[in-house]
């Protein structure tokens, strides 16, 4: 499929597949070496693309964007080098040009960006830049969605079932807004005492990686929350210790690394419901 394409041959060298060195002029610090996998899919592309050296910038210009880079870093509250910002934008107009390899290139990018020398946050969030363009890149190739059927017949309104309760003498102290009870797999929310959703199914920490107990409360919130040392999406998260433990959406019945996972909409109502000092209880 490659072979047949040599306008993606010339347009190749534009997309980091190796790198010899990364300059000061990028901001990162001369003579860091940084070896890119080869993808086996991308092995037919030329030697002089495996063999290619970055180019050395002195300012970047604005202008030579992509404007959907540009949006998502007008949103983001953390600095990337331009030289970052650089390698992110050649890539994305080479694989907005050549869709077909565009999640060789996807992958290839994030590998470079975890071994380039950057500190944590930067890391996270350029690896962030790249999940959210690259998500809108593969959002043009999606097919309209056909006209929604329509909506059947209202069905005879039924009384509300009574809202779920934990027993009498469950532990969580009315001071929590949310609780996590370990031993049940079960979570809810609360207010003064009361429960205003839940309980709802969950999954916890797997042995080695069991979730924290105790009083804790919510530190910070992200949306779009990608994990880079597990390198998986955390959808909706609510952050309740410093060390990278949150409720946030996944599979309830997948143990996880100390993060509560929850079911999609449950997910959301605690992402909604749930704010940065807000008491959380688990035991």
């Amino acid at each position: 499929m490659f072979a047949s394409s040599r306008s993606s041959f010339r347009s190749a060298k534009r997309v980091i597949i190796s790198a010899a060195a990364l300059t000061t002029a990028f901001g990162i610090g001369a003579g860091t070496a940084v070896a890119l996998p080869v993808s086996p899919d991308l092995q037919s592309l030329s030697q002089s693309v495996r063999d290619l050296k970055l180019p050395e910038i002195s300012t970047l210009n604005p202008g030579d964007l992509a404007p959907e880079l540009s949006e998502v870093l007008d949103s983001s509250s953390v600095k990337l080098p331009d030289s970052v910002v650089a390698l992110i934008n050649e890539n994305f107009k080479f694989a907005e040009n050549n869709k077909q390899v565009a999640d060789k290139v996807k992958t290839q990018l994030l590998n470079a960006i975890d071994s380039l020398p950057l500190p944590a946050a930067q890391k996270s969030e350029a690896t962030r830049v790249v999940n959210e363009i690259f998500g809108l890149l593969e959002g043009q190739d999606k097919p309209s969605q056909p006209e929604p059927a329509p909506a059947p017949a209202p069905q005879p309104e039924q009384k509300p079932r009574p809202e779920p309760r934990p027993e009498s003498n469950n532990p969580c102290p009315p001071s929590a807004r949310a609780c996590v009870d370990l031993a049940n797999q079960k979570t809810w929310l609360q207010e003064n005492g009361n429960i205003t959703y839940g309980p709802v199914p969950m999954s916890s920490g797997m042995p080695g990686y069991e979730t924290t107990r105790g009083h804790l409360s919510v530190t910070r919130k992200v949306r779009d929350e990608w994990s880079v040392p597990y390198n998986g999406p955390m959808p909706f998260s609510v952050y309740f210790t410093n060390d990278g433990e949150a409720f946030h959406e996944g599979s309830v019945n997948q143990m996880s690394h100390g993060c509560i996972h929850l079911n999609h909409d449950d997910a959301v109502m605690y992402f909604n419901t749930l704010q940065v000092g807000d008491g959380i209880y688990i035991w």
